[in-house]
């Protein structure tokens, strides 16, 4: 990949739980994020993030705001394989319904038992979610994530 993919990443709110999705397709493989997809040619930010929801959950959301940007880098055996230049967006919805479909399953999570799921969340959602979604941070993000086999550690998640 030579140039970064821009990447829209949606907070859903319900009554204090977030929605997550795992993942089944080739990055993060079963490891559960915030519901994510690319940003089309010609599409804004908030256009991207109300579609991808609609196609994978068939979940009708409102576009909240922005929360952070992130840029993150993904790396695997010393070298760089992915890059991804992510926009944090807070979604609300009045429905708990959701549809699971090819890309991966959708659940729930309460916010206040969030840190007992922090092994089977991916490493910089669940760090967006802490600081961020719970936490109130207003800030963008550097993130480096290194890839060990089917191990995802987060070696830098800094304000910059």
């Amino acid at each position: 990949m030579e140039n970064a993919l821009p990447v829209v990443l949606g907070a859903v709110i319900n009554r204090n739980n977030i929605l997550l999705m795992k993942k089944n397709k080739s990055l993060f493989t079963d490891l559960w994020g915030l519901p994510s997809g690319k940003v089309n040619k010609g599409e804004h930010v908030n256009e991207a993030i109300t579609r991808k929801m609609a196609e994978k959950a068939e979940l009708t959301v409102q576009y909240e705001g922005m929360l952070s940007t992130i840029s993150e880098i993904l790396m695997e055996s010393g070298s760089v394989v992915d890059h991804f230049l992510m926009f944090l967006c807070k979604l609300k919805t009045d429905n708990y319904g959701y549809h699971n479909n090819g890309d991966g399953q959708f659940r729930w999570f309460d916010l206040t038992d969030i840190d007992n799921f922090k092994q089977i969340i991916i490493p910089s959602d669940f760090e967006l979610i802490k600081r961020v979604v719970i936490g109130g941070e207003q800030a963008n993000f550097l993130s480096l994530i290194e890839k060990t086999n089917n191990n995802y550690e987060l070696k830098k998640f800094e304000k910059f």
